[in-house]
């Protein structure tokens, strides 16, 4: 989801690049935030199970939020929502790295962090791609649907999967067409059909 979030400003309400990466900043403090309180909280507390389903709540609600609010030009408070979901991946990263500890023997952690380490990064690269191809192809399949195949049809289509920018010099209605499709897409990254 992070990796769309300066498109969808871009796209959703004609963003400059710089206000669209001012938009991505709640993620990445949440996650700090998330981690180094996470941490402090299992050290204090000893404990992380709980912790855990607190994160994952966290994250579900604001993802549940995104998904519920985010259908094309949103509020300045509603373009934090990221920050929570963050936040409680932040806690998780803290709470299952002292759970993948904790359960194995001392001395195959260093080779099961490793591993688990490795597998998150892998996982972030799987995600980030595919929650990319996702959104263009659902997309580009929207957008086919409501403007049509005809050659000018698809040249538009093609301008729009290709520049940001390219819902500046449309016509109101293929805009709104174009909005509904990003939308679409966007939501069909979080789970929504």
């Amino acid at each position: 989801l992070v990796s769309n979030i300066a498109s969808y400003f871009v796209r959703t309400e004609n963003a400059s690049n710089s206000i669209a990466a001012l938009h991505i900043t709640p993620a990445p403090v949440g996650n700090a935030i998330g981690a180094i309180v996470g941490g402090a909280l299992i050290h204090r507390t000893k404990r992380y199970k709980l912790l855990s389903v607190i994160a994952s709540s966290l994250c579900t609600a604001s993802f549940i939020l995104i998904l519920l609010r985010w259908h094309g030009r949103i509020s300045i408070w509603e373009s934090l929502y990221p920050f929570p979901a963050a936040l409680g991946v932040g806690l998780l990263n803290s709470t299952q790295f002292v759970g993948v500890s904790a359960a194995v023997e001392k001395p195959l952690l260093a080779k099961t962090i490793s591993v688990f380490f490795l597998s998150q990064q892998i996982g972030m690269i799987i995600g980030a791609g595919g929650s990319s191809a996702l959104l263009r192809r659902v997309f580009k399949d929207e957008l086919v649907k409501k403007l049509g195949d005809g050659r000018h049809a698809m040249q538009t289509v093609k301008d729009l999967l290709d520049h940001t920018r390219a819902f500046v010099g449309l016509p109101e209605t293929v805009k709104e067409v174009a909005l509904e499709s990003y939308v679409r897409g966007f939501l069909a990254v979080t789970g929504a059909k």
